[in-house]
């Protein structure tokens, strides 16, 4: 009612006020005048008064839709929507083809999550006012909500038919689009919405999650720039700009970036579990620690954090600590299978178990194979976490625990002078992790599985089977670079299986 009114429009409004208040004070029973001075009050932000005028228009003339209608409107905008839907429903007893009433009665539907409701409320909006552009434009936004983007995008596109420079739309369209994993189109629909508007942040924002999703980290940083240009205090785009940067590898501008995350957002603990990566990543390990720290204050069940401790632990060596700090993820995301892998490497490591850390937790203290270590140990994670990663829902974590077993049996064997009982269990080991890592559903590390059974089949003397495998991987490491969108991508896929080629 008040949305976006100048000082000119208060000035008017003010006026408009003081006119309705001699209207009354001649004539009481005038309800137009109640009516009028109650709008007046309401696009002055004085909702509570503008009720009691609604209320005394009512008094006089209770039939009155446009009194109704509009008692309906300043509920909406205290936030009292079911109260809201009540004086709607007045106004359509009186007036039942007023398509503003449809339209905001299906508002205070969506504020109160009652998409299908809202959508049904439009629709009558649009049944006596076919193109108006508003109700095109949040029944679409009802549709998002229900998660049926498909039919959001149709009826973004029946706002934008009615109202081409609705920039709004444009900007709605393009999250649709984004949530379909459409990204190119995301971009173009939010172009649109900057052609018309070119300050809208969240545009920007936006446009550059898209550029991030297609790897064009560079262009996301000039998308999450442009944010920042017209909303400075924006946390989110400082902390995807610090991600774009870490996916470029530029840690230390990204830890700026993060910087000014918390320096808006100081409870943010994505913030710092991501602060703490970009420290891991420049090998700066204590600072990495002291950044976990910070998000699990603020998150104590933040599995991710817990997880990337453990790493940095390792990384320092502490292989006890790192153990002690992948259980807690562990206790938080039972199934997060690189959490498991990452505790069968240290538990590899490690040469003594921490007694008092095996007493306090409970993942522990359910299955003592986990208190081994060395070759043992090792194993004892894996299969554990296999309990957890079922071929069937977890086809990644089944396939990475089983290569890892693979793993540790090929290397138990190379210190062995049993060796080729030890690389027949790899072998056994690495075919179970075919099963679920594709070639057609994880191409890499299909070809890393592939490498590493090259590899025993060679110490086999297998030499048929290694060459028929090393042909598959060269074919499918051709597909994958003739697929790469950057040359660095290509470069990156190049470098990492240069054995293939």
């Amino acid at each position: 009612m008040n949305e976006g009114i100048g000082l000119l429009d208060l000035e008017l409004y003010e006026q408009a006020l003081a006119y309705f208040d001699q209207v009354v004070a001649i004539q009481r029973d005038y309800h137009q005048a109640w009516n009028g001075r109650g709008s007046a009050l309401g696009n002055l932000g004085r909702y509570e008064e503008a009720l009691a005028a609604f209320d005394q228009a009512l008094l006089f003339q209770p039939d009155f839709h446009l009194t109704w209608y509009n008692r309906g409107n300043v509920l909406n905008y205290l936030g009292r929507h079911e109260e809201a839907l009540a004086a709607f429903d007045q106004a359509l007893l009186f007036q039942p083809d007023f398509h503003l009433t449809w339209y905001n009665r299906g508002n205070a539907l969506n504020d109160l999550g009652r998409h299908e409701e809202a959508l049904a409320a439009f629709d009558q909006a649009l049944l006596f006012q076919p193109d108006f552009h508003k109700a095109w434009f949040n029944r679409g936004n009802a549709l998002n909500d229900l998660g049926r983007y498909e039919e959001a995008l149709a009826a973004y596109d029946q706002a934008l038919l009615f109202q081409p420079d609705y920039h709004q739309a444009w900007f709605n369209r393009g999250d649709a689009l984004r949530k379909l994993d459409r990204y190119e189109e995301a971009l173009a629909a939010y172009d649109q919405a900057l052609l018309f508007q070119p300050d809208l942040h969240q545009a920007w924002y936006n446009r550059g999650n898209a550029l991030r999703k297609l790897d064009r980290h560079e262009e996301a940083l000039a998308a999450y720039d442009q944010a920042l240009l017209f909303q400075p205090d924006l946390h989110q785009a400082w902390f995807n700009r610090g991600n774009a940067l870490n996916d470029l590898d530029r840690h230390e501008e990204a830890l700026a970036a993060y910087d000014q995350v918390l320096l808006f957002q100081p409870d943010d603990h994505k913030a710092w579990d991501s602060r703490g990566n970009a420290l891991n990543d420049l090998g700066r390990y204590e600072e990495a620690l002291a950044a976990y720290d910070q998000a699990l204050l603020f998150q104590p069940d933040d599995h991710q954090a817990w997880f990337n401790r453990g790493v940095a632990l390792f990384n320092l060596g502490r292989d006890e600590e790192a153990i002690a700090a992948y259980d807690q993820a562990l206790l938080f995301k039972p199934d997060l299978h690189q959490a498991w892998f990452n505790r069968g490497v240290a538990s590899g490591r490690s040469v003594s178990v921490n007694q008092l850390h095996s007493l306090l937790l409970g993942i522990v203290q359910s299955n003592p194979e986990l208190n081994k270590r060395g070759y043992e140990g090792e194993l004892a994670s894996y299969h554990e976490g296999l309990k957890y990663c079922p071929q069937d829902t977890h086809p990644e974590g089944f396939g990475r625990l089983h290569q890892a077993i693979g793993d540790a049996h090929y290397f138990q064997g190379k210190a062995s002078s049993y060796r080729t009982a030890y690389y027949n269990k790899a072998v056994s080991s690495y075919n179970q992790a075919l099963k679920t890592l594709t070639e057609a559903d994880f191409p890499q590390l299909h070809l890393d599985v592939l490498r590493d059974l090259i590899s025993v089949q060679l110490d086999l003397g297998e030499v048929d089977q290694a060459q028929e495998l090393q042909r598959r991987g060269t074919d499918l490491l051709r597909r994958l670079l003739d697929g790469c969108q950057t040359p660095r991508e290509k470069q990156g896929l190049g470098f990492k299986f240069a054995g293939f080629q």
